[in-house]
């Protein structure tokens, strides 16, 4: 996985602005939560988190689709084919045809939470 990047927002707006040893230090934290979360993220989700410097505050976000099925969990549900008659995949028995799936469900996964307490 490339290097964390850090987008660093300053608002000239401001009454006050953060000094520089200051700054560097939420750049580190950022960092290190960020890198954090990629790692604990599952699959690919983590290659869409990125840490984002707002004045003096730190935001660390996953602009992934399916990240708050993720953090939150989802409930037993079917699973039917949107475009075709069938769904189509694979097991380690073969490929598999079937016209509905019974999606037991996931368990709530807050991983950017963690990451973010484990800082």
């Amino acid at each position: 996985m490339p290097a964390a990047k850090i987008e660093v927002r300053i608002n000239p707006a401001a009454p006050a602005q953060i000094d520089r040893a200051a700054l560097e230090l939420l750049i580190k934290r950022a960092r290190r939560v960020q890198r954090n979360a990629r790692r604990m993220a599952p699959g690919k989700m983590g290659r869409k988190i990125n840490a984002v410097v707002v004045g003096k505050h730190v935001r660390v976000e996953s602009s992934h689709p399916a990240t708050m099925y993720v953090i939150k969990g989802t409930r037993p549900h079917q699973i039917r084919p949107r475009t075709r008659q069938v769904l189509k995949f694979t097991t380690k028995r073969g490929t598999v045809f079937a016209r509905v799936v019974n999606h037991p469900g996931t368990k709530p996964n807050d991983f950017l939470t963690k990451a973010l307490r484990m800082g």
